[in-house]
């Protein structure tokens, strides 16, 4: 985005040094505040046309989803929100029971989202390559008899790298026209 010469505001939970390292990037505008609160969510989406909506694990995914939701209906109009979603959720229906927590708020606020009529492209991806789990067990599989073993039993997964998903999700917010909208029941 920086690269463009896009202005970026970043809503940040915390001041600490990872706003602090934003801060000194030009072009980019540091917002301290809560997804939980839609004050915080307002004041940060005020002027911006276009968002990007991700939050790390928490329990608090659906209520942030959902205040992102009211407050673009609040605000000025944005012409696309990018959100962060997970591969699985695309196989999820409501009375679907494997999957986890965080599984399942992903997927509840996808439809909040959506339900809200906010121009939203939901991206899922699968797990990341950078994710802990891949740098050690496989690199001990790989060791031991020059195979990539993980502890998925019979699953598949196709690991992506973090910087390409970003790519994408910048690609999708610098476009000069908003993508058509995620519906309900497509796959990304």
């Amino acid at each position: 985005m920086r690269a463009n010469r896009v202005p970026v505001r970043a809503l940040v939970h915390h001041d600490d040094e990872r706003a602090a390292a934003l801060r000194v990037l030009d072009g980019v505008e540091v917002v301290v505040g809560d997804l939980t609160r839609g004050a915080d969510v307002v004041d940060a989406l005020s002027g911006c046309h276009r968002a990007y909506f991700g939050m790390s694990v928490s329990p608090l995914y659906l209520e942030a989803a959902t205040t992102v939701a009211a407050a673009i209906q609040e605000g000025d109009g944005l012409d696309l929100l990018v959100s962060m979603s997970q591969m699985t959720v695309s196989q999820m229906s409501l009375t679907s029971d494997a999957e986890s927590r965080q599984q399942r708020l992903h997927w509840l606020s996808e439809h909040v989202l959506d339900w809200s009529g906010a121009p939203v492209v939901h991206v899922r991806p699968t797990v990341f390559m950078e994710n802990p789990l891949f740098a050690r067990v496989a690199a001990t599989s790989a060791q031991c008899d020059s195979t990539i073993r993980l502890p998925f039993g019979s699953a598949r997964t196709s690991p992506v790298v973090a910087a390409d998903v970003a790519e994408v999700i910048a690609h999708l917010l610098l476009a000069s026209t908003a993508p058509p909208r995620h519906r309900a029941g497509s796959t990304n």
